[in-house]
């Protein structure tokens, strides 16, 4: 370094300065040359991933909108829809209370119609029941007053007899 200090006539200090200058500057330039051959692909390729990535977010973005859309032209229409349903089983519920009523009212009238039935069968049994015990009675009444003896009983026996044989010839004639 003291030749080369000495030949460029300046002191070893400046010359040693000026070569680490020397060498700092060529490894920032070879360091540049480096980048600026490099760095040029590098950020094409990271501004078309970029441009593909905003694509594709751009896209997605027209498809969520889409759908948000959608969404929201069913969630308009929901109202109505909900109100029709409400209708719907209104109108349902009101059929089948009209149906409910229509069915007790012929039930209501069948119990009715049966239980006439059965207090008129009931009546006509009791009817019959009590002519048969007013019957049983008068005869009841007619055997404590009536007092028959033996030669009446066979009086009246050869009475009937007499009658019966006179309707057999009678009818022959």
């Amino acid at each position: 370094m003291q030749k080369l200090a000495n030949a460029m006539h300046l002191s070893v200090e400046t010359t040693a300065q000026i070569f680490e200058d020397f060498n700092s500057g060529l490894l920032l330039v070879v360091i540049a040359y480096f980048l600026f051959k490099l760095l040029p692909g590098a950020f094409k390729n990271r501004s078309q991933r970029l441009a593909k990535d905003l694509v594709e977010a751009h896209s997605a973005t027209e498809d969520a909108n889409r759908r948000l859309e959608a969404i929201e032209a069913r969630l308009s229409h929901l109202d109505a829809d909900i109100a029709s349903y409400r209708e719907r089983s209104e109108q349902e519920a009101a059929e089948e209370e009209k149906r409910m009523r229509e069915s007790l009212e012929a039930e209501r009238k069948r119990i009715v119609s049966s239980a006439e039935r059965e207090i008129e069968q009931a009546g006509a049994a009791a009817q019959r029941e009590l002519t048969r015990y007013t019957a049983q009675l008068a005869l009841a009444q007619a055997r404590r007053e009536l007092k028959v003896s033996a030669e009446m009983d066979q009086s009246l026996v050869a009475d009937f007899g007499k009658s019966l044989a006179e309707e057999r010839n009678g009818g022959r004639h």
